[in-house]
């Protein structure tokens, strides 16, 4: 006998106080785009794998629970995703499965457990705390996005694990963020900056490797407390001014700097110190031994002059030669060379690419 399916763009579920929607009950429920809650009632939900097509995302809109609970598993999804949006102050209990899932949770106490995708939560500051339990799984980049300007701190990372990132959810919004114990239990490694105004402070009890992605807002870094660990600060040379305060610690502390092509690094006093390539180069900061502050002079990145150190004049026929290519240019520079030897009715043979 044939199976028939529900093929339908969205599905709105009104929820009895008691009810409950197990996979077997939507095993022919595909090709739908959301499925709304349409009432403040708790609700018990399971989804099928056939829910969400292949590579697909289906929205669950479960803003109408206001203060009821929800519990939704889609654990048995394999390749597609869900965008879950909630609000009030329910206690939400959400597991995701394999895709790229998002969960924009509410003021609740949120119990979200997460899958192997790439995981992003979004939580307005004042949502965050450390009744909130979010597990990000094994997905390589797990982001936790804070929908407003926000102030972050230790203890709100207390219940979360398997952390990638933090950042903005939107760019302008600033961010003050503090760091230690609960933060490196979690997983935190990565800080994506936005334009607005940022602070960073990393104390003596976060042991982690983490990066501080630099963009063109007003930023503070303040990782003088950190002991063990590393600190890696990232930032294009326009997003760098002198607003920003970037302080290491005696930790691995490494500042890189990439420049939009128009400009290249040309000197310092501390070039020993400095590596990487003209367009993107790295201080090693803690392998130096001066304190305060570090010049690092950049110039326009014009081209090149290259000249040969011999001069050859035929008979070219079973003759080779060695050339010698001189360049002239700043330091850290890398120069791809093509040699087209010209003046011969019959070229082939005799371009080389040479990597200086």
């Amino acid at each position: 006998r044939r199976q028939r399916q529900m093929c339908i763009r969205d599905s709105t579920i009104t929820a009895d106080g008691s009810a409950a929607l197990v996979k077997g009950d939507l095993i022919g429920l595909t090709k739908f785009g959301t499925i709304s809650i349409a009432n403040n009632a708790a609700i018990n939900i399971s989804t099928h794998n056939n829910n969400v097509a292949a590579s697909g995302t289906v929205a669950v809109n479960a803003s109408a629970l206001t203060s009821a609970l929800l519990t939704f598993d889609a654990s048995e999804e394999t390749d597609g995703a869900y965008n879950v949006t909630t609000a009030g102050s329910g206690d939400h209990v959400i597991t995701l499965g394999a895709g790229d899932d998002t969960v924009t949770a509410n003021t609740g106490a949120n119990n979200l457990t997460l899958g192997a995708g790439n995981d992003t939560v979004i939580i307005a500051t004042a949502s965050l705390t450390s009744t909130d339990t979010f597990n990000f799984g094994t997905g390589t980049d797990d982001v936790l996005k804070m929908l407003d300007a926000s102030t972050v701190i230790d203890a709100d990372f207390t219940n979360i694990t398997n952390l990638d990132r933090i950042t903005q959810n939107t760019a302008s919004h600033g961010m003050n963020l503090t760091l230690g114990t609960a933060a490196t239990a979690a997983g935190l490694t990565k800080v994506t900056g936005g334009t607005g105004t940022n602070s960073v402070v990393i104390g003596s009890s976060y042991t982690g490797s983490l990066t501080v992605d630099l963009a063109a807002g007003t930023d503070t870094v303040n990782g003088s407390a950190q002991t063990s660990g590393s600190l890696i600060v990232t930032a294009a040379v326009a997003s760098i001014t002198s607003a920003d305060t970037i302080t290491g610690g005696s930790a691995t502390d490494t500042l890189t700097i990439t420049t939009d092509g128009d400009w290249q690094y040309l000197s310092s006093p501390l070039g020993e110190w400095i590596g990487g390539s003209s367009s993107n180069f790295t201080l090693l900061r803690d392998e130096s031994s001066v304190s305060g502050y570090y010049t690092i002079t950049l110039a326009q990145n014009n081209a090149p002059v290259v000249s040969l150190s011999e001069e050859y004049a035929l008979p070219w026929e079973n003759t080779s030669y060695d050339f010698t290519a001189v360049i002239q240019d700043e330091p850290l520079s890398l120069h791809d060379c093509t040699w087209n030897i010209s003046g011969l009715n019959d070229n082939e043979g005799v371009l080389s690419h040479i990597h200086i």
